[in-house]
């Protein structure tokens, strides 16, 4: 019956992976963000010039239904780079948000052009510039309507608090779990906590490189491949260090599964709430 009781709960606890896992597919791509300085009494707009089609978006005016919308593809369509870079359907009016995010295939090599209407008036990057992470974050200052700087800004911060809430929650979550399955010695909850900051640590730093550099999808592999493993490791130091004369021999294997299988999901929330790859 105690054999039983753990696979039932470790097949309760991973539930919720399996809809995780299937959203993985549907990830979004690549993903370019500027945010701008020195425009904030304008209305203007954004867009990449790139040197071809990316993504589903047409650069013909009669792609777009608002008539205004419509006038100012046809303006980006007449601009002429010298380095034959182009207009390529896609473009955002940053005007209140002075945010621009070109989340579904942007190109990867590009020029940032700005197009303030009311004066009828271009402001292009001297420079051509490239995704450098799966989110390409820029920050461009403007000023006198020449486009004064233009610099990557990398989201380390966000990355940091991430890769932190990821490894104290983990760790909390597996000591919960290690509760409700009867590990409630203290010696074994100090164990457990030293194994997991080990391994977690280490999980978490390789999870940190392919979120940056290789997005949701790839992440979600590696994330699947490597909980494996831990689990696994996991339940060998625990099968040598927790097991005692009573316990069934495959309780610490059910633990270590049911507990990053939990920590798994809840990784991924966290992922989402900071970084919003979902």
């Amino acid at each position: 019956m105690k054999i039983f009781r753990n696979i039932m709960l470790s097949i309760l606890l991973c539930l919720p992976l399996f809809t995780l896992s299937a959203s993985a597919d549907m990830g979004p791509k690549p993903s370019v963000e500027i945010s701008f300085e020195g425009l904030e009494d304008e209305t203007y707009y954004v867009t990449l010039l790139g040197t071809s089609k990316s993504g589903p978006w047409d650069s013909n005016e009669e792609y777009y239904d608002d008539p205004l919308l419509a006038d100012i593809a046809n303006k980006f369509n007449s601009f002429q780079d010298k380095d034959g870079y182009y207009f390529l359907g896609y473009f955002e009016d940053c005007s209140q948000t002075h945010q621009f995010v070109w989340g579904y295939f942007p190109p990867e090599n590009f020029k940032i052009l700005i197009y303030l209407p009311e004066e009828d008036l271009f402001i292009l990057s001297n420079d051509i510039y490239e995704q450098y992470a799966f989110t390409s974050s820029f920050k461009v200052t403007i000023t006198n309507h020449v486009m004064e700087s233009v610099v990557s800004a990398p989201q380390i911060i966000k990355e940091i608090i991430s890769f932190f809430c990821r490894v104290i929650s983990t760790i909390a979550i597996e000591l919960l779990v290690a509760l409700i399955f009867g590990f409630r010695k203290i010696t074994q909850l100090k164990f457990i906590a030293f194994i997991n900051v080990i391994t977690q640590i280490i999980l978490n730093l390789v999870l940190s490189y392919f979120i940056y550099f290789e997005g949701f999808f790839t992440f979600c592999i590696v994330y699947c491949i490597a909980e494996f493993i831990v689990s696994i490791g996991e339940g060998i130091f625990y099968q040598i260090k927790l097991k005692t004369e009573d316990m069934p021999l495959s309780k610490p294997f059910f633990y270590s599964l049911a507990a990053n299988c939990a920590s798994f999901i809840i990784g991924l929330i966290i992922v989402e709430y900071f970084t919003g790859l979902l």
